[in-house]
């Protein structure tokens, strides 16, 4: 990764099974972008999408997953 690319960051609940979806998410995001990715089992019922510092998408807030569309969409 270049000095100046920032990486996304998935936060996902690690009890309710959401860690497929996430590692999902990180293949299309990588596909799709170029940009590096990863994810991390956190707090429950999380699913939060940072790019660099910033907070993109959280489940926490809207309580729906978002779309890949919408993801992809957030990282232009």
């Amino acid at each position: 990764m270049a000095a100046n690319q920032q990486a996304v960051i998935i936060e996902h609940c690690g009890g309710w099974g959401y860690a497929p979806k996430a590692t999902r998410l990180v293949e299309v995001i990588q596909n799709e972008t170029g940009l590096q990715a990863s994810t991390f089992a956190g707090r429950t019922g999380s699913y939060e999408i940072k790019y660099g510092d910033k907070l993109i998408y959280s489940k926490l807030s809207t309580g729906q997953f978002p779309t890949d569309e919408e993801i992809l969409a957030a990282l232009k």
